[in-house]
């Protein structure tokens, strides 16, 4: 594909698709791109791949396959990282195979990779964005920490969705001395526009978001089903499933949806009493645009979750619980107990680092 310098710049956006919080993330991305005249093309694939079509029917999609993966569990996942290290390095060259075709086939000027370490290329600017500088497990750190900052360096910058100071969400995991270079802190990105207003008059009185990769986020679902059998309030449960599944079906009391838009699951989640999702990242980045309260059950196995649910809890923002003490009841009954976190959306930095991102294309394509 040929196109001449008046034509709008191809940036290619790929999101890691180990469960949906990468591409959920990717959503205020694309949009703030687009609004900067930038004609963004998608790379994904499976429930990300749906996630992102059903949000932005109109843009040019590619398939882009990773492994299927699923949570270890007798080890951490930040350990079963340094254990597949071999097959992962692999992968990352199978990445940038496929990638650098992309960027001949269908004239892409810069690639923005969400987390997936082989997603880059010499031949046009290449943006990391990623959360964890420094990757939080029992052992290993200085190993992991090296393993990052030894990819990110294949970037032409890194982009990390958070506050640069002290008053920040992401803690230990992206805030500290790193060597990697041309890192900047874009503030957090959160698929929620802030529209929906909460009303004192809740229309549910529980709203539970179930994601992340198989099987935990079954076990999950099923332990969840299982203890709302004696909860008589107004539920939603929103399964995380974007590909088509047979319906699932419980009580009159709880009605079941399989996947909810950005703007659906804002008003779902913005009109509910209490909420329950995984300690994600990107799960928190949404809590707090809308200044909601929520109990944080993290993936069992997934550091960066337990990391991120004990340090809320400890700070007094979120109740958290480990999914194998996960009491519905209990929780309930502490959640309020916690202040919750609000958060000022601001886009400045974001917006300064496309119009950066527009001056490296230029100055590549000299």
């Amino acid at each position: 594909m040929k196109k001449t310098n008046q034509q709008r710049k191809r940036v290619l956006v790929c999101p890691l698709d180990w469960g949906l919080g990468h591409a959920s993330r990717c959503i205020p991305l694309i949009n703030e791109l687009t609004r900067s005249g930038i004609e963004v093309v998608i790379a994904a694939d499976r429930a990300p791949l749906k996630l992102l079509k059903n949000e932005f029917p109109n843009n040019e999609y590619l398939v882009f396959p990773g492994p299927e993966v699923k949570y270890p569990k007798r080890i951490g996942m930040a350990l079963f990282m340094l254990y597949k290290g071999p097959k992962m390095i692999k992968w990352f060259k199978d990445e940038r195979l496929l990638l650098e075709s992309f960027i001949h086939t269908h004239a892409i000027d810069a690639v923005i990779s969400d987390n997936r370490y082989g997603v880059y290329s010499t031949k046009v600017p290449s943006i990391f964005i990623t959360h964890q500088l420094f990757i939080q497990a029992p052992l290993g750190k200085r190993a992991l920490k090296a393993f990052t900052a030894s990819h990110a360096k294949n970037f032409t910058e890194t982009w990390v969705p958070d506050f640069i100071g002290d008053d920040n969400l992401s803690g230990d995991l992206s805030h500290g001395n790193t060597d990697i270079k041309d890192v900047h802190f874009i503030n957090p990105l959160s698929r929620f526009s802030g529209f929906a207003v909460s009303e004192s008059n809740h229309k549910r009185d529980l709203t539970i978001v179930l994601s992340g990769p198989e099987p935990t986020r079954t076990q999950f679902e099923e332990l969840i089903i299982e203890q709302l059998g004696s909860f008589e309030g107004r539920v939603l449960l929103v399964r995380g499933l974007p590909e088509t599944i047979h319906p699932l079906e419980i009580s009159n009391n709880i009605e079941v949806r399989s996947f909810l838009s950005a703007r659906e699951l804002e008003v779902e989640m913005a009109n509910s009493k209490h909420i329950v999702c995984r300690s994600g990242y990107s799960s928190i980045m949404d809590l707090a645009a809308l200044g909601k309260k929520a109990i944080l059950v993290s993936t069992p196995g997934q550091t960066e979750q337990e990391y991120l649910a004990k340090k809320l809890k400890s700070e007094g923002k979120f109740y958290s619980v480990s999914q194998a003490d996960f009491d519905l009841k209990h929780a309930l009954e502490n959640c309020d107990k916690y202040a919750g976190l609000k958060i000022k959306k601001e886009n400045t930095p974001l917006i300064n680092r496309i119009k950066a991102l527009k001056e490296k294309i230029e100055n590549y394509s000299r």
